[in-house]
């Protein structure tokens, strides 16, 4: 491995009292002075490398602050969390979630999908890594951690998502409407920015892989290109 300083290339140096860094991770947004969040692992005993000095990996690095406030790098989100939603009911997997927030800094990487600062984000149930600045609790979350995405009162889709309005399939034996049971599950495309799936269109998916959303009272399914079986014509 290429060594600098006699440090490994994928590894950084910062300087845990005073968040200062030095960096020899020659294509991460960051710069010699760069006060960052970081994994509170990182401080372990065994990370040490000199007084006040540990090693960390790029990944455990979140974020970094600057004038502006806070640059959320590769995977990250920050969030500042909501009490309460009334509207809201989320299913993640058959595990009941009721977390959310608003959208507060986010990655070059999440803007790529839609995200924009003021978003109300819902996100999975365990993605409970807090961080405290300047007295305000907020929470880092990865892209993959997020449900769905409110704005301005409604659900938008992100890149290379769909929301969908499921319905059940039933059937009629001697008079009696029995619900089809299935792994599949049917949904109409009420917001897609998925190639080849318009809004309107009906599409046939897996219900187990598809992430549920209850917003005004009306469930939702949130579903990726891969989750997709059929789109009906």
């Amino acid at each position: 491995k290429e060594q600098h300083n006699n440090v490994e290339k994928n590894w950084v140096l910062f300087e845990d009292g005073n968040n200062k860094m030095k960096i020899v991770y020659n294509w991460n947004p960051l710069v010699i002075g760069d006060r960052v969040m970081i994994s509170h692992a990182v401080t372990e005993k065994r990370y040490e490398v000199g007084h006040n000095k540990y090693m960390a990996e790029y990944f455990d690095l979140f974020a970094k602050f600057t004038d502006n406030g806070i640059v959320p790098l590769d995977e990250f989100l920050i969030i500042e969390r909501e009490m309460e939603a009334a509207n809201v009911l989320l299913y993640e997997r058959a595990k009941q979630s009721q977390k959310f927030g608003r959208l507060v800094a986010a990655s070059e990487r999440a803007k790529e999908l839609g995200v924009e600062v003021g978003d109300r984000i819902y996100f999975t149930h365990n993605a409970n890594y807090e961080y405290r600045v300047d007295a305000k609790l907020y929470t880092r979350i990865r892209i993959r951690n997020i449900i769905g995405v409110e704005r301005n009162g409604e659900l938008i889709a992100l890149k290379n998502r769909a929301i969908v309005k499921p319905f059940e399939r039933k059937s009629e034996v001697n008079g009696f409407v029995f619900k089809e049971k299935s792994i599949q599950r049917d949904g109409v495309a009420i917001k897609s920015n998925i190639n080849g799936v318009i809004d309107g269109k009906i599409v046939t998916y897996f219900d187990d892989l598809a992430t549920k959303l209850h917003f005004n009272n009306i469930e939702y399914s949130i579903l990726a290109q891969e989750n997709i079986k059929y789109v009906w014509n």
